[in-house]
Order: structure tokens, then sequence, then C-alpha cells
């Protein structure tokens, strides 16, 4: 198979935050389409300290399926090359480390591709169009378990209400329960900033 959709969530929902991966990329990636998408992985946020977000936590989903699905995402149609590449930047990782087995994935659920990376691990996410839908995770529980900056928090809201069409106050409210932020700091932070 040589197209697929790759589920984005956390900071990738926003358009202009992935377009930063996809100009990393070895050639030019131009999505067919984008799509809202209903991920039945758990989102949280992880981790301390990052080189573009600063202190706080960025995304992560669980690999233990939720019986509702819960987690807002954006479906990004790529060739899988493209998508594998992706996973590679997300994995600070040279383009030529990048790897993406389409049937590991699929026949698993979950692939660990990259040993020891924050985002080590190709989950198989269903199908939408009769194409396979994959996203990159943790495949152990990051901790410790961490609020988002500011900044990164952000780019996530703007994401989930361009992707969604969601008002500033279901963001807020959406993802107060995922970072342990009061929903008024969340709607402050969007009022306020360029998110």
């Amino acid at each position: 198979m040589s197209v697929a959709w790759y589920a984005a969530y956390g900071s990738n929902t926003d358009e202009t935050r992935f377009r930063h991966y996809l100009a990393g990329c070895q050639q030019p990636a131009e999505p067919a389409d984008s799509r809202p998408y209903l991920l039945d992985l758990p989102l949280y946020f992880a981790g301390t300290t990052s080189r573009r977000w600063g202190d706080g936590g960025v995304a992560f989903t669980s690999t233990e399926r939720d019986s509702t699905p819960s987690t807002l995402a954006r479906a990004w149609l790529l060739p899988v090359e493209r998508i594998a590449e992706i996973g590679a930047q997300e994995n600070g990782l040279p383009i030529e480390q990048a790897h993406l087995d389409l049937d590991a994935v699929r026949a698993a659920g979950v692939h660990r591709a990259h040993a020891g990376r924050w985002y080590d691990g190709w989950v198989d996410c269903g199908e939408l169009d009769d194409l396979p839908v994959v996203t990159i995770t943790a495949t152990e529980p990051r901790t410790p378990r961490n609020a988002p900056s500011r900044a990164y928090a952000e780019v996530v809201a703007r994401g989930l209400r361009l992707t969604h069409g969601m008002t500033r106050e279901d963001v807020a409210i959406y993802l107060a329960d995922r970072t342990n932020l009061p929903v008024a700091t969340l709607m402050e932070w969007q009022r306020e900033g360029e998110g």
C-alpha cells in the first residue's frame, strides 16, 4: 500500500505546525486530504522540557483502547514513506532511519519502530475510506504526567478549533480533564495568545 492516513493528535492537528514536519520530508509532501478523526486511544500529556515547547508535557496517546473513542485527532492522507519520515522527525532521528511497516502494524495493533525514543511505536487506528489509519505514540506510558506549556497548549487548541469546529470554551473543557489545567486558564490562553 502506498498511501495511508496519519492520525495526528496534539499540536499536529494544527496545519501550520504540521507543515513543519512536511517540510522536513525528503520529497515535497502535500496531503491529498485531511479530516477530523476520533481515536479510541486516551490522550495524555507527559514528559518535561522540550527544545521547542519549553517546560511542560507534550501529547501522547495510550496504546490501551478506550471503550468509547474520545481523542480528537486529524487524519492526514499521505504517502506511507512521508508518514514514516514524520515519525522519524518526531523522534529527532535522521530521515534515513524512518520506518513504518504497515503490515506489521496492522497485524500486531502496535509495532515498536524506534526503541528508546519518545514516540517509539506505530499504532493501528482502523480504516478510513478503505485505507489504513495509523498514529505514533509511546508504547509504554510516559511519565511524569505533566501539563503542557502555554505555547504548546495554544497550538493544540488552535488545531482542535479549526479541525473540529469547536468553540474556545469547548476546547478548554476538552483539554482541562486531559491536562489537569483549569478551564479558566485554558480559556485565557486562547484569548490572549495566537492559539
